[in-house]
């Protein structure tokens, strides 16, 4: 079986996923999004909801002086798994 290419686009999205998941606080975010809450602060929070958000692991939709926020795809990347 052959090894699937790994391009430098590929392995440069591997590397910003692995940076937004890499910290402890985003990860409890992911969780809270998740539906288990414990709190942070609002300016925690809002750095690593952005950092979620550019690396494509959270959905915003605004309503408003709102925003709700929902996980997009699986906790760990596909790109995660190289090999």
């Amino acid at each position: 079986m052959s090894k699937p290419h790994l391009s430098d686009s590929m392995i440069e999205e591997a590397g910003r996923n692995f940076n937004a998941l890499s910290g402890s606080s985003c990860l409890k975010l992911l969780r809270l999004l998740r539906a288990s809450p414990e709190p942070m602060s609002q300016a925690n929070t809002r750095k690593h909801l952005v950092c979620l958000l550019q690396t494509g692991r959270v959905a915003r939709k605004r309503d408003g002086h709102q925003a709700f926020f929902n996980l997009v795809g699986s906790l760990v990347p596909e790109a995660s798994r190289i090999s």
